[in-house]
């Protein structure tokens, strides 16, 4: 009965929101439009304007739903999987069916190490001084190379405003009764503070974000829980410095520091149930030296040095045997970046855009002393880049590019790119844009996927990378597996079109279509040769097993009737198939659909939201056997403006308290939280 009335209170709401197109305002979608981007042609372009099929979270949309990591900041953006990370605590991206070790994620156009040796954890990047953030879906920029065949999220930090300013926001919130203290204890709290200063000669900044919570647990009548009990915290600096006006210098250094525990367990044969805390400590480095010129008849040149040192620790604690952690891995990587780029008009219907690129990068693991991977694993890569940005009259633009990788252990491989736009004169109040985008995509194996090996044969698995020909078995001695055959790259071919109507200060709608076919997907596979017969656990091999084809579109409508009142409504369709074996890919639901209410009442100095999201069932294993079940959650989020200066807010998030059943959870993929409460202060200065 329980449900029922769930279903019928979403299924009401969003019926309500398309009967009244005053719903989740973009009061500032005049100003969204006019964004400046840069991830699709590299170049600073309005957003209106971009041929590359760009969707952007602006800042004013981040402050208003509260967002206090990436996580959060794409939760409601069209398209967009947002999926648990297994064994980890944090949320990787999808886009368009393609998973996240395919997606590239950068920070102002730089790389962002992958937590887990392939996916990036998006709840380890903060919003604190986040200006806006891209996102390009389909491998159709040539800007990018290795891992973009899915898409690009880059995030785009804010600039020191002129003087001296600063920020700190707070709050801390409560998820009742799955607290693991009292229900009304504040389980979690917030802090973001940043200051800023620019001049005419010297520019800096200073953010510090820090959340902690006391973690949750969806089932306080178990011993395991859900939610992770430490800290996240973020500090990001920058220094700029102009000698010229036409010149700027500026180094960027981070800091990132994660401290969590939670509860866990595991059955064993013969032993039963085993109590077991996970314990993980991360710490990562970055350093970025930026550069920029502004040479004679409009040409430019900037590059950028960027180097990165990611170290996680982590242990699964038994909690029988006091005086012993078991488990305890190390995890070491890094990378080092360069690239330089040279933009140069020709005329005034061109703009050349070209580049080189090096990236070096190298993993080392350890488990309870012992190495886990290959000795001296890492990987180099050059990349030379090519664009040009051609106008044809005042309907077209043209985008063909060519991107050439040579790699240290793949070799040479070229990808070509095209992106156009026309922009027709068919309505006299609207404008419409019409984008189109092919291309090819090409992704060499990780490191992890070649020379690593996760050892999990205490809980009944065990996973190698490609390369890696023995191990040593506690019981058996030496495993040797000889003749292991060597990966092939992956490679794909993206088509994306989409049609933009656009009536400003009034409404958008926005129709997009894509098609991707992905050749020799890289999975983990179960070996069975006669070397692994007696062993008591699973021995599973990274191997190209997969083909895979992902299509679908998205359907966006915002609409803006005063300047109180506003609507927007979004569905995508996901068709996602691997094609050797017919079946429909996991973790990939067909349907999503999100639309909200945005309600501004200048009387009351108030505004507020509701955000609504409604996901189809999903399969969760390649053999579609198991079905986890379709899911909504509603969000509800409150602004006032006390003064100029300072902001109360306060939110519902997962207001029907939808989540999964914690004893299902390899089966059931509905949210991880129940229900949350939270009210904080922002203050401006």
């Amino acid at each position: 009965m329980r449900d029922s009335v769930k279903e019928i209170m979403v299924l009401s709401l969003l019926a309500t929101s398309l009967v009244m197109p005053a719903a989740s305002v973009h009061a500032q979608l005049a100003v969204e439009l006019d964004t400046v981007v840069v991830t699709g042609t590299r170049t600073e372009r309005k957003l209106r304007d971009v041929p590359v099929r760009t969707e952007v979270v602006t800042k004013a949309q981040l402050e208003k739903t509260h967002a206090r990591n990436l996580v959060e900041a794409l939760r409601y953006q069209p398209g967009i999987l947002l999926q648990k990370i297994h064994g980890k605590s944090g949320y990787e991206i999808v886009l368009q069916g393609v998973s996240a070790d395919r997606v590239l994620v950068l920070i102002d156009g730089k790389p962002v190490t992958p937590s887990t040796g392939s996916s990036v954890d998006l709840s380890q990047l903060g919003v604190g001084d986040v200006d806006h953030i891209e996102i390009i879906k389909g491998a159709v920029s040539a800007l990018y190379g290795s891992s973009a065949m899915g898409g690009v999220v880059n995030v785009i930090t804010r600039k020191a405003e002129r003087g001296f300013a600063y920020g700190v926001t707070a709050d801390a919130g409560s998820w009742g009764d799955k607290n693991l203290g009292d229900a009304w204890d504040l389980a979690n709290k917030h802090l973001l503070a940043n200051v800023s200063y620019k001049g005419p000669v010297w520019e800096s900044a200073l953010s510090f974000n820090v959340n902690s919570s006391d973690g949750f647990d969806l089932d306080p009548d178990t011993y395991t829980t859900n939610g992770d009990q430490g800290e996240k915290i973020h500090v990001d600096a920058e220094l700029g410095f102009s000698p010229h006006e036409a010149i700027q210098f500026t180094y960027k250094p981070a800091y990132y520091h994660e401290d969590l525990v939670k509860n866990t367990g595991v059955f064993l044969p013969g032993t039963g149930f085993v109590r077991k805390k996970k314990v993980e400590k991360v710490s990562k480095y970055s350093h970025a030296l930026l550069y920029r010129q502004n040479l004679s008849g409009d040409a430019q040149l900037s590059g950028y040095l960027v180097s990165e040192n990611f170290d996680d620790k982590t242990a699964r604690d038994v909690d029988a045997t006091k005086d012993v952690v078991e488990d305890q891995r190390h995890a070491k990587l890094s990378f080092h970046k360069a690239e330089i780029q040279y933009d140069q008009p020709l005329g005034e219907n061109h703009l050349l855009t070209s580049g080189a690129v090096f990236f070096h990068n190298e993993l080392d693991q350890t488990k309870d002393g012992r190495s886990e991977t290959l000795p001296d694993l890492s990987h180099d890569n050059i990349e030379l880049f090519f664009q040009d940005d051609i106008f044809i009259g005042d309907s077209w633009e043209v985008l063909p590019g060519v991107r050439f990788q040579d790699d240290s252990d793949f070799g040479s491989h070229t990808v070509v790119k095209l992106n156009a736009m026309y922009s027709p004169a068919w309505f006299r109040r609207a404008e419409t844009s019409i984008r189109m985008g092919i291309g090819q995509g090409y992704r060499v194996p990780d490191l992890k996927e070649r020379g690593y090996v996760f050892n999990h044969s205490s809980i009944g698995y065990i996973v190698l990378g490609s390369e890696v020909n023995q191990w040593e078995d506690d019981a058996q001695g030496v495993i040797d597996l000889s003749g292991a055959k060597v990966l092939d790259p992956e490679e794909s071919f993206s088509v994306q079109f989409g049609i933009e109507i656009l009536q400003e200060a009034a409404y958008r709608l926005d129709l997009s279509f894509y098609y991707n076919e992905i050749k020799n997907l890289i999975e983990a596979e179960r070996y069975n040769g006669d070397e692994v017969q007696d062993l008591n656990y699973s021995v599973y091999r990274y191997a190209n097993i997969e083909q895979a084809r992902t299509q679908g579109f998205d359907l966006t409508y915002q609409t803006q009737l005063s300047t109180m009142l506003g609507f927007d409504f979004s569905y995508s369709y996901l068709d996602a198939i691997n094609e050797l074996t017919d079946k429909v890919l996991p973790k990939r639901p067909e349907h999503q659909i999100q639309a909200g209410f945005d309600i501004a009442v200048p009387r009351w100095k108030s505004e507020f939201l509701v955000r609504t999201t409604w996901q189809s069932e999903e399969f969760t294993g390649s053999e579609n056997t198991n079905v986890s079940p379709s899911w909504h959650a509603i969000d509800l989020k409150y602004n006032y403006q006390y003064s100029s200066r300072l902001t109360l807010f306060a939110g519902i998030d997962n207001l029907t308290d939808e989540h999964k059943d914690p004893s299902e959870a390899e089966r059931d993929r509905r949210p991880e939280e129940g229900r949350f409460i939270y009210a904080g202060v922002k203050f401006q200065g």
